[in-house]
């Protein structure tokens, strides 16, 4: 019964449930030995929708146009963009490939495999791998059947790391690879009309949370504290998570470009720097903001 009614929850939630309850009612639904398709499909793509098709093929034509064969996504806002799967960057490799003639491959761990699946990627093309046998296997088989050797890939400069570079190498000897930020630029640097509302709705779920905290900003609370409720009020604002820890600055910590909060308490006089941001992930995107407000003896609104 209690499987029955997770799954039913969900189904009936799906527009509504934030991403944060789906991973509350996914652990429940796994504590009772049961994960059914129906729920995985909800909680990786809520709109029940798999990678998004239009962005995928003006990849493919910034692909052709920059003169590569494909490009590899390491886990981060570009494959997210292009993909809807959110992935994390830890020590199991994650490698999302775009051919330019051919459908999505991923060389993913199994415990994230739903999720390639969910975004509709063939099941032959997705490269699954476990911690017993290890990531190695993965990356034979998928270099061998996507064919690399002599492959012009594309790579993020900034997120490809030594790990997946080398284990691209051992097993495609033949493969070059080339900047791929100029195609992956040109695909996000015009805005369509749901990306612009996505966008929008993001600042609004943002400003919101500032604005809800503002009363409460006083002489003696420190920067954690500070920092603390504007993480909570984001949270309850709207936002699937925080893009970042916030950073709350006050006085000569205002100065420090990407300060960390600290136990140093608000005291009169003090400009308060406030750099915050929020995630919409069924939306994937982020809005960032920074705001030095100035208002009475502590300088904390506009």
């Amino acid at each position: 019964q209690i499987k029955a009614y997770l799954e039913k929850y969900l189904l009936d939630n799906a527009n509504s449930v934030s991403y944060t309850h789906l991973d509350v009612y996914k652990r429940q639904a796994q504590s009772a030995d049961y994960v059914s398709l129906n729920l995985c499909n909800l909680w990786f793509h809520p709109s029940g929708k798999a990678m998004n098709e239009e962005r995928l093929n003006r990849l493919t034509e910034q692909i052709i146009a920059h003169g590569l064969d494909g490009v590899a996504l390491m886990p981060g806002p570009n494959l997210l963009y292009v993909s809807g799967m959110h992935l994390h960057l830890s020590e199991r490799p994650i490698l999302l490939f775009i051919p330019a003639d051919d459908d999505p491959a991923i060389i993913i761990p199994t415990l994230e495999a739903m999720k390639a699946r969910a975004a509709g990627i063939p099941e032959e093309r997705i490269f699954a791998w476990n911690d017993t046998e290890g990531y190695a296997g993965a990356f034979q088989r998928a270099c061998a059947h996507l064919e690399l050797t002599d492959f012009m890939l594309g790579v993020e400069a900034l997120h490809m790391r030594v790990l997946e570079y080398q284990m691209l190498q051992r097993y495609a000897p033949g493969l070059q690879t080339a900047h791929a930020e100029e195609a992956l630029s040109a695909l996000r640097s015009v805005k369509d009309a749901a990306e612009i509302a996505a966008m929008e709705k993001a600042i609004t779920v943002a400003e919101r949370a500032l604005t809800r905290i503002v009363p409460r900003i006083k002489i003696g609370l420190s920067e954690r504290q500070v920092a603390a409720m504007l993480t909570q009020e984001l949270l309850a604002s709207g936002a699937d998570s925080i893009a970042f820890g916030p950073i709350v600055a006050a006085g000569p910590n205002g100065a420090l470009p990407h300060a960390t909060p600290t136990d140093r308490k608000l005291q009169r006089g003090d400009l308060l720097v406030v750099d915050w941001g929020e995630m919409c992930i069924r939306d994937r995107f982020c809005a960032v903001e920074t705001h030095a407000p100035v208002e009475g003896y502590i300088l904390v609104g506009q």
